[in-house]
């Protein structure tokens, strides 16, 4: 999957939708200190990947401006953004709100949010982060003339829910919550959005082919998620015939004939719905497997690090 990653970027965003540094927004001091140099190392090896833009999220922020500062120098090969994190003092954006690519004359828009913080962080104003979405999303489409506008969010669970019914001009949202995960995207008010769990243990691959920008994105993820487990379905039938024709092992088998044909039915109507699709929208939650597609230079590192 890295390897894929790497030769394929040019057609690829990469991306992390925030708190990719710490476990929690806050630690006693003693783990904290623990907790740092394993933060430090992380957003370093962050260039050794393909990302091309991460968000900043409130666990983030554990290790105060220090960290944040440490994170904006370190990032040399990819971008940090935020559009609701303010320097406390002078009220300006501590981060950029957004970054631009562009993938085969089409521009996509990525904007950065987080949930405010429940306890005070010295030097840090974290502002409203729906409205922050919207205020960036809007600018984005009207004025940046984006063809899409995705929106890393780390938010917690109210934020996640109100988001869902704010009817803003954002196509994709890729969610860091503190739980849950989703093997298809949800739609809310037109936005399509993908939930891939915490902490690097699953990653979401989400692939679209666009034909018409004058349409809009057309989710079909649950579709493909169903037919592939209807095809299991189907197999299973198909292997317990053997070297038996599929008919044939049916044949005096009439309950079990019937669930096989509304299988056959019910795969061929989704195969349909999903041909059919404008512009598709796919999503797969892939699990991280240690040990497979390693990379010796990280590899490398990583036992450095651990020594």
């Amino acid at each position: 999957m890295l390897k894929d990653l790497k030769t394929q970027h040019d057609n690829l965003l990469v991306l992390d939708a925030g708190n990719f540094c710490f476990s929690s927004p806050h630690f006693s001091e003693q783990r904290l200190q623990n907790k740092l140099s394993r933060a430090r190392f992380i957003a370093e090896m962050y260039n050794e990947l393909p990302y091309d833009v991460v968000n900043i999220g409130l666990y983030d922020l554990t290790g105060g401006t220090d960290f944040l500062s440490h994170l904006k120098k370190s990032a040399n090969k990819y971008k940090i953004i935020s559009a609701n994190i303010y320097n406390a003092d002078s009220q300006k954006l501590i981060l950029p709100a957004y970054h631009i690519k562009k993938i085969e004359n089409k521009k996509f828009g990525i904007v950065g949010i987080t949930s405010q913080s429940q306890r005070e962080i010295a030097g840090i104003d974290i502002k409203n982060p729906l409205k922050a979405a919207e205020q960036q999303a809007k600018y984005l489409k009207s004025v940046k003339k984006v063809d899409y506008v995705v929106l890393l969010a780390a938010l917690d669970n109210n934020d996640y829910s109100d988001l869902k019914e704010l009817d803003i001009p954002v196509d994709i949202v890729l969610m860091a919550l503190p739980t849950g995960r989703s093997r298809y995207l949800t739609e809310n008010k037109t936005k399509l959005i993908a939930r891939s769990g915490r902490e690097g243990k699953y990653i979401g691959f989400l692939s679209a082919s666009i034909k018409d920008t004058e349409k809009g994105l057309s989710d079909i993820s649950y579709a493909s998620y169903k037919k592939s487990f209807v095809q299991r379905r189907i197999k299973n039938y198909e292997k317990s015939a053997g070297d038996q024709p599929i008919e044939e092992y049916l044949a005096d088998k009439d309950r079990m004939k019937r669930l096989y044909n509304n299988l056959v039915v019910t795969r061929n109507d989704l195969t349909k719905r999903i041909e059919k699709a404008v512009n598709p929208v796919d999503f797969d939650l892939i699990p991280v497997e240690p040990g497979k597609n390693k990379d010796n230079k990280i590899e490398a590192a990583i036992k450095k690090f651990e020594k």
